[in-house]
């Protein structure tokens, strides 16, 4: 007997159902509310607004689409729910993997992945991070004990610190700005050490005041582990769960607590490094100032990228996933403009949407900035040490990276054969006819161009003091910098041979003045001794040169100022005395050092400088790949380490024919310079690259303005196109050969 098959239903059922392990919470966002969904399979959140929640929650598989339409508009009129629009957002749900089903052959989709591979994580080089732990066994024993931090005495008492600290730097800014270090000084290699470790410490913490708010506040903290920040290892806290609270100043305070922490250890290290000496812990309070300061200001606290300071504005201007918002109504917007492509959905224009427009593009100029300040960062730090090409590679994976990013959602919409169908042709011609006119006018338009070369100040019309009797440096009285005048005193040193000479001479001149004295008395009596007078008497007159000579010789023992001016110590250009040359009294280092108190100088030995106050030269140490460009007369603009803020202006007087073989020892990346030097026997400094030494006279009325000074100079030179300054950059760090 044949069996007769029924017919299908009219209406099938949804075959999918919503899922009862999702964790939901009301919110208050513009006036209306809605639904955060939890999931805690694959730790995601998801917002529903009401008529979306009551959609979800009547998807139980057994209820057809007509069914669900009916209901909804019933309980939503005059809202209608067309099938299609049912369809569509069931499928969305399918796709985040929030919907079930039990009906055989129905299959989950897999999540969609990145169309760009491994290309898509690039742009994360400076921030990635690994795997973490579940933190709650950790936080739920910490938290009793820590809980008196947020009492509102305490909170008092960190408003006062940081405002304290504020007020105290804007009071003595000009001295404050005086005492911080330069770039080259600050990041040294040995500092750079405990730069990572303050980092990591001061992340640990930040981290932490995330965790423990959102504890204290009821929410979950699901993850904490190790991520790599500018290579740096610190902590990453996943507390996500606050945007199940319903209070969005709840939220706002959990986005704001790691930045507190970290202004709170700013402000103490600011007062811990002005009074302390400099030592080791005045250079870890530097590093904390700096990193919980700077870096909150420009970074964390930044609305414009995606960390704390995104998420406090996200929350206060209830505004969720600000940034995706943001980067559709961009993407919308250039679509329209440029290929034709109507927008999704209704079109709109509200101010909002306006605003959302702005903080996109506002936010992407400034992502791109801090990638470009990060690069510029990373390779002036290996550049004295010419490793130049790794921060380059580096900077480039980044920037790679984030070109990538912004080529995606293009990819992804060529792919789809109906968008293509629905390009504008007019504008596309317009859009490339205008991109490539830009291309052109930014690559071939000279741009003004300045050569940027590291200086030392030198005296201009010194005048040398030379020792001019070999001694024993015995007294000094002057130091570098002082102020003498005329016949000053300036050290004193001691010749014993040179005093015996001189006391056995005398003896010598008594006694043949007596001898001639005799002579004379004797003439009288005796005729004869009349012939020998003549040659006594020039006997007597060369002992009396003699001793003239060797007294004057003494004389120069005691080293006198020739005219008035600045103490200024020589080049130190002698070796390096060892223990033997001590041994021996063999001076090294500079004359005025105290440690040649006992040590032998010879006759001509360059003793000191005598130079004008604020008449100096700049010595401007340029790459040979950049000298061509310097001619005489051009203007220059020097900024030097001590003055920050001040700018000195003069013109090049002298360009050197020949490569320089030694530098000033300031320069040296060894004393806390940007120039890669070695040492060789004789104490001096060897640059490792080709440099021709430009001279710039400097005048100032400022006394201050000393030589051995360091700083950097801008020398202005013709304008470069873009294609030129490519191209020099291309042969400066790659040697091709053909």
């Amino acid at each position: 007997m044949a069996s007769v098959s029924s017919p299908p239903a009219a209406n099938p059922p949804i075959a999918y159902r919503h899922r009862r392990d999702l964790k939901f919470s009301a919110i208050e966002l513009n006036g209306g509310t809605f639904w955060v969904a939890k999931d805690p399979l694959a730790r995601a959140y998801y917002r529903f607004d009401e008529e979306e929640y009551a959609i979800y929650h009547s998807l139980n598989g057994r209820r057809d689409a007509e069914t669900i339409c009916a209901e909804f508009e019933k309980q939503f009129y005059p809202q209608l729910l067309p099938k299609e629009e049912l369809r569509q957002f069931v499928a969305s749900l399918v796709s985040k993997g929030l919907l079930l089903s039990d009906a055989p052959g129905v299959q989950i989709p897999p999540r969609p992945k990145n169309p760009l591979g491994l290309l898509g994580i690039t742009g994360k080089i400076f921030a990635w991070r690994l795997p973490g732990i579940q933190p709650d066994r950790f936080l739920d024993v910490a938290y009793p004990w820590i809980r008196w931090v947020f009492s509102k005495t305490i909170q008092r008492l960190y408003v006062c610190l940081l405002v304290a600290a504020f007020a105290w730097v804007v009071v003595h800014w000009e001295a404050f700005i005086s005492r911080l270090p330069s770039l080259h000084e600050w990041f040294t290699p040995s500092n750079a050490i405990w730069m990572v470790l303050t980092l990591a410490a001061t992340k640990v913490l930040h981290e932490l005041g995330h965790a423990f708010t959102c504890k204290h506040y009821g929410g979950d903290v699901h993850e904490i582990g190790v991520m790599f920040l500018c290579f740096a290892p610190c902590l990453y806290c996943d507390t996500s769960d606050s945007w199940m609270l319903s209070s969005k100043w709840q939220r706002a305070r959990i986005g704001a607590a790691g930045m507190v922490i970290e202004m709170g250890l700013a402000a103490a290290a600011t007062f811990l490094w002005w009074f302390s000496e400099p030592s080791l812990f005045h250079q870890l309070c530097l590093n904390v100032m700096m990193i919980g300061s700077v870096n909150t200001l420009l970074i964390n606290g930044n609305p414009l990228l995606r960390y704390d300071g995104y998420y406090i504005a996200s929350d206060l201007f209830e505004i969720p996933n600000l940034r995706t918002q943001a980067q559709q109504a961009v993407r919308s917007t250039l679509a329209k403009c440029c290929l034709g492509w109507p927008p999704p959905g209704k079109e709109e224009t509200k101010p909002a949407s306006r605003f959302l427009v702005g903080f996109g593009m506002i936010s992407a100029v400034y992502r791109w900035m801090v990638a470009f300040g990060i690069a510029w960062f990373v390779h002036e730090i290996f550049k004295p040490y010419r490793l130049e090409i790794l921060g380059t590679i580096l900077a480039g994976l980044a920037l790679s990276g984030m070109i990538f990013s912004l080529l995606t959602p293009l990819w992804v919409a060529i792919r789809h054969p109906e968008r293509i169908g629905q390009v504008n042709g007019f504008r596309v011609m317009v859009t490339l006819f205008l991109l490539g006119f830009a291309g052109w006018g930014a690559w071939n338009i000279p741009l003004p161009y300045r050569v940027v070369a590291p200086l030392a100040l030198e005296p201009r019309d010194e005048q040398p003091v030379y020792i001019r009797t070999r001694g024993t440096l015995e007294q000094l009285h002057v130091r570098p910098g002082d102020q003498v005048s005329e016949g000053t005193t300036l050290a004193s040193l001691h010749n014993p041979l040179l005093e015996t000479e001189v006391s056995e001479l005398t003896q010598q001149v008594n006694r043949q003045q007596t001898f001639v004295e005799n002579l004379h008395g004797q003439r009288f009596a005796d005729p004869r001794v009349a012939h020998r007078i003549p040659a006594a008497m020039e006997s007597l007159q060369d002992l009396q040169s003699r001793l003239a000579k060797k007294q004057k010789d003494l004389e120069r023992l005691i080293l006198k100022a020739p005219s008035a001016g600045v103490i200024l110590p020589p080049e130190n250009i002698h070796k390096q005395g060892n223990e033997d040359d001590k041994s021996l009294g063999v001076w090294s280092g500079v004359p005025l050092a105290e440690n040649n108190l006992g040590a032998t100088f010879d006759a001509g030995s360059l003793f000191c400088l005598l130079g004008e106050p604020g008449s100096v030269s700049a010595l401007l140490l340029v790459d040979q790949q950049e000298i061509e460009f310097i001619r005489a007369k051009q203007m220059v603009e020097i900024y030097l380490d001590g003055w920050p803020g001040r700018v000195f202006r003069g013109r090049v007087e002298s360009i050197s024919e020949v490569d320089l073989e030694t530098i000033p020892k300031q320069l040296s990346n060894k004393s806390g310079g940007n120039l890669a030097t070695h040492t060789d026997r004789h104490g001096r400094e060897r640059p490792l690259e080709t440099l021709y030494q430009v001279r710039v006279p400097l005048q100032s009325k400022e006394a201050s303005l000393c030589p051995g000074q360091r700083g950097r100079a801008k020398i202005i030179v013709p304008p470069q196109t873009l294609a030129q300054q490519t191209s020099r950059w291309l042969a400066r760090t790659f040697h091709f050969r053909w």
